[in-house]
């Protein structure tokens, strides 16, 4: 907190950010193992056939997850998702 006051900065959102990027960052890594868990799971003869399917594999996630976030985009607009924070303590 006296760093905040000498510096004039709020620490508690200097914690937010740094929160919310140790949780945002753990998602990369737990894909990175569960792809390579894959990898070493899979027999010898068909590591060739699914290390040449991997790129359709990867794209047809990419294109799903693309067309998911946009639905989301689409039904913020209209009025179907909100995504407002509400904090009624009172």
């Amino acid at each position: 907190m006296v760093f905040g006051a000498i510096y004039g900065i709020d620490v508690l959102s200097v914690i937010l950010i740094y929160s919310m990027y140790a949780h945002f960052m753990i998602f990369p890594w737990v894909i990175y193992s569960i792809g390579g868990f894959g990898f070493l799971c899979i027999k010898d003869s068909a590591f060739y056939s699914v290390r040449s399917t991997i790129g359709r594999i990867l794209l047809l996630g990419l294109f799903l997850v693309i067309v998911i976030v946009c639905v989301s985009e689409v039904a913020h607009v209209i009025g179907l998702l909100d995504a407002r924070f509400r904090m009624d303590w009172r």
